[in-house]
């Protein structure tokens, strides 16, 4: 009862009632003599330090792949740091290892171990910044602010520009790291609750001291001041932000997510400068922020959307789609001049007339200047695509205006400099991978006659029907017809349809043609009518790793979960080396999300 009655007795002196005496102002300058208030900026500037050392570090590792990558085309096998290859192989071990789903669920962490880890080292980082230094508090408030919510005030504004900034699809981070950002956005999250968190921390020392020094009457009083009514804004939308980011939110809201993300992103933002106040040049970290985040708007605006300096500036482009069966669309778009993209990559799509506010990530299904059109293969679940299916459900096929937003993702390494690329996919995940199939091949194709590093491509993909293979088959018949003897195709039937009823909108004639259609191109591929055994699949492949393999993987969760668990086991046959004796240097795995 005390902290809530009771004014604060120092060295005689009440903490209230004496603050304007002589004898406690010479305390006061005593105690800001101890820790001035004016150097509490240091610890903004150690938060940026550590940002910045991270990016330098994923940007010279993005140097170095890209050499390297070089560096193989040209003189093929044996390219590389054997030193450099084992710190790599033993990172991926930790990397590529996952954590439980229901604790990345329920917590919102990463699934990577490695991730993890590294957010862990972060926040012990940050935290030490933060707690280690004493003392926490004044002996009075009238002496100062407390320097631990001054101390997380500052840090909580330094990493402001980090949280905008990894917000961007088109992003400076994704600029000089080669990481595309759909997959920094756990660190986007990250950085937003590290700022929430830092926000809390900056709060409690202000409510705690002043309740001790004069009671509930006085941070009444002092609640009434800006600087203390000011804060209250920006913690509330933070909060927000952080609770609506959260994966139950974004899996069942997520039209309602992304509008209020960037409504009270910018609320956000303007509540927090106004908080700041221009007190201790903290309005640098907004300038900051405001500079990289308009930057990037305007480069995703006049880069890739329809505002392109281009013949189709500020107009839709048409688009076709037509149903392929009963739960998958087609939607295809013709290629223009100003329209390029590179396997794995996907676009947003957004249709004026329906649902104009949804903007939609959908993986390229086709390889940019190969067929002459972009496509794509759409499951309609909810939504967006549950609206687009019930269009066109009378007529099967439909034109409609589409505004291309893109493209974005991909990897940022060279398939064309690994000996052996592996393609796993289940479903619609086919959208991500068949494009490296097409596009690895044709340029196997065309150079005929020169070396080349690639030696193998082997696809693999996991569907439930036969006539679920007529989803690319116009592809898949375009590999098999260049018989360049590097590719081999399995695909595994986990559903045989010749032994079960298809429920599906297409009439008889065109299921039959697709039946027939696919009986065609079983010579060129191997077609295994049963739900494949991952684990097996993936030894089998473990004994067939070349000198460098990548594996590219799209496709449901239980899928990605047991392929990179095993390419996680992979890595021991490259830093125990010496052991295996394998010559085995690198097993890369880049996943893609949207499909």
């Amino acid at each position: 009862m005390g902290l809530w009655k009771r004014n604060r007795i120092y060295k005689g002196f009440d903490c209230v009632a004496d603050a304007h005496t002589p004898e406690y102002m010479a305390l006061k300058k005593q105690s800001q003599a101890q820790v001035p208030w004016a150097d509490q900026p240091k610890y903004g500037k150690y938060t940026i330090y550590f940002g910045i050392v991270v990016i330098f570090i994923a940007f010279m590792k993005h140097v170095w792949y890209s050499a390297q990558d070089r560096r193989n085309r040209k003189i093929g096998g044996g390219a590389g740091n054997s030193f450099v290859d084992v710190i790599t192989a033993y990172s991926r071990f930790i990397g590529y290892k996952q954590l439980p789903m229901s604790l990345c669920y329920y917590t919102s962490l990463p699934e990577s171990l490695g991730s993890t880890l590294f957010l862990f080292i972060s926040t012990l980082y940050l935290f030490c910044w933060c707690f280690v230094p004493h003392f926490w508090y004044r002996e009075c408030r009238g002496f100062g602010s407390p320097p631990l919510a001054v101390r997380a005030g500052i840090m909580g504004a330094a990493v402001t520009p980090f949280v905008y900034i990894l917000s961007g699809k088109s992003n400076m981070i994704t600029l000089v790291t080669g990481v595309s950002y759909e997959k920094l956005n756990k660190f986007h999250q990250y950085v937003g609750l590290v700022a929430f968190v830092f926000g809390i921390v900056h709060t409690i020392p202000f409510i705690y001291q002043i309740l001790r020094d004069g009671g509930t009457s006085h941070l009444r009083m002092k609640f009434s001041t800006f600087a203390y009514y000011s804060g209250i804004p920006p913690m509330i939308l933070l909060g927000f932000l952080c609770i609506l980011s959260k994966a139950w939110f974004r899996k069942h809201m997520y039209e309602w997510f992304v509008n209020l993300h960037w409504a009270f992103g910018i609320a956000y933002f303007g509540t927090l400068w106004w908080h700041i106040n221009d007190q201790l040049n903290m309005q640098n970290y907004m300038y900051a922020a405001l500079a990289f985040w308009a930057t990037q708007i305007l480069y995703r605006m006049f880069i890739k959307t329809t505002f392109r300096p281009s013949k189709l500036f500020m107009r839709p482009r048409e688009a076709e789609i037509s149903c392929i069966d009963d739960e998958m669309l087609e939607l295809s778009v013709q290629q223009h001049e100003d329209l390029s993209w590179k396997p794995g990559q996907h676009f947003f799509l957004r249709f004026p007339g329906t649902r104009i506010l949804d903007n939609h990530p959908f993986s390229i299904c086709s390889s940019s200047g190969i067929s002459g059109e972009m496509k794509f293969i759409i499951k309609s679940k909810k939504g967006l695509t549950r609206v687009l299916r019930k269009e066109i459900e009378t007529s099967l096929t439909a034109k409609k205006k589409v505004y291309l937003d893109g493209p974005y993702g991909g990897t940022s390494r060279d398939p064309l400099a690994f000996n052996k690329v592996v393609l796993l996919s289940s479903g619609s995940g086919v959208s991500a991978t068949i494009p490296f199939l097409t596009t690895l091949a044709q340029k196997i194709d065309e150079s005929k006659g020169s070396s080349s590093v690639l030696r193998e491509i082997h696809f693999i993909w996991v569907v439930r029907h036969r006539d679920n293979i007529n989803w690319v088959l116009r592809d898949l018949n375009q590999v098999i017809s260049q018989d360049n003897n590097i590719v081999k195709i399995d695909i595994y039937v986990c559903r045989d349809q010749e032994t079960e009823t298809v429920n599906t909108k297409l009439s008889e004639d065109s299921l039959e043609k697709s039946i027939e259609n696919v009986k065609e191109i079983e010579k060129g591929m191997n077609i295994i009518p049963c739900k494949p055994n991952v684990t097996e699949i993936m030894y089998d492949l473990k004994l067939d790793l070349k000198e460098r393999t990548m594996f590219v993987l799209s496709g449901s969760d239980s899928l990605k979960r047991e392929v990179q668990r095993n390419i996680a086991d992979y890595q021991p046959l490259i830093f125990n080396s010496d052991m295996h004796n394998l010559g085995i240097r690198e097993a890369y795995l880049h996943t893609e999300s949207f499909r």
